[in-house]
């Protein structure tokens, strides 16, 4: 990271702009994961980015690196991936494929990004989640 970029940004790769996350959308991300696994639902991400009214252009992109910089501070600290929460409405209630390959680079998942196995995981995680926030 060069001097004067924010901590959580994406460089640009393939023509694609640079992408930070907005101020904020750290804290309120989190708090609205905590407050939906107290009620132990899940979203997709364009709800979350709705209700977060995470700003244009490019809003699912900065949603996306604001929930890999809690899966990475979540997995640094060995706690359940508050992440997990939020799933894709085309996948049938699983995260999209970059939240495993995420988790993958983390050493935090192995296995495939959809099917079976990506279920079970997450389906516990989801439990993990759940149960930290009404613990």
């Amino acid at each position: 990271m060069t001097r004067g970029e924010p901590e959580h940004a994406a460089a640009p790769s393939d023509g694609e702009p640079f992408v930070a996350i907005p101020d904020g959308l750290l804290e309120r991300l989190d708090a609205h994961l905590v407050a939906l696994a107290r009620a132990g639902g899940t979203t997709t991400y364009l709800e979350v980015a709705r209700a977060l009214a995470v700003p244009p252009p490019h809003h699912l992109r900065k949603l996306i690196l604001a929930l890999e910089a809690l899966a990475t501070r979540d997995h640094a600290g060995g706690a359940p991936i508050l992440a997990a929460l939020v799933t894709s409405r085309v996948r049938e209630g699983l995260p999209a494929p970059g939240f495993f390959a995420h988790l993958a680079q983390l050493g935090g998942y192995r296995g495939a990004e959809s099917g079976p196995e990506a279920r079970r995981w997450h389906e516990a995680e989801v439990a993990r989640v759940v149960a930290k926030a009404r613990g």
